[in-house]
C-alpha cells in the first residue's frame, strides 16, 4: 500500500506542478483531471474528457500536448489500479456526499480537495 500512496503522490505533486506552470487553479482542475483519470473506462473517454477540461483554458495548439503529457505521465507513475486504491475511492466519495447535501451546504472543489490533501 505504500508503493501505491508514493506513486499516486508522484504524480499528484507531477499534476499540480503542471498546472502551477500554465497558471490554473490545481485545487479545481487537479481534481477534476484526478477524476477523469480514475474513473473513465478507456483510453479513448480518458482523452475526450481530458480534452474538455484542458480547453476550458488552453488553446488549441497546446491542448493536445498538454493532453498527451498528462497521460503519458499517468502510465508513467503507474497503473490505474495502484492509484485508484488509494485515491480513486476518497474522491468518489466527497463527490456523492456533496451532491447528497442540500444547495447551500454543498462543498465547492477547492473545499473537496482541501478534504482530501488533510485526510493523506
Amino acid at each position: 500500500m505504500a508503493a501505491a500512496n508514493q506513486i499516486a503522490g508522484e504524480f499528484e505533486n507531477w499534476l499540480n506542478e503542471r498546472l502551477d506552470s500554465l497558471e490554473v487553479d490545481r485545487e479545481v482542475y487537479g481534481a477534476y483531471i484526478l477524476g477523469v483519470l480514475q474513473e473513465e473506462e478507456n483510453d479513448e473517454e480518458q482523452k475526450d474528457a481530458l480534452r474538455g477540461i484542458l480547453s476550458a483554458f488552453l488553446d488549441e495548439d497546446s491542448l493536445e500536448e498538454v493532453c498527451q503529457q498528462i497521460l503519458k505521465q499517468w502510465a508513467e507513475c503507474g497503473s490505474r489500479s495502484a492509484v485508484k486504491g488509494t485515491h480513486g475511492k476518497s474522491i468518489t466519495q466527497y463527490m456523492e456526499r456533496a451532491q447528497r447535501q442540500p444547495k447551500d451546504e454543498k462543498h465547492n472543489c477547492q473545499s473537496v480537495g482541501e478534504e482530501m490533501r488533510d485526510r493523506d
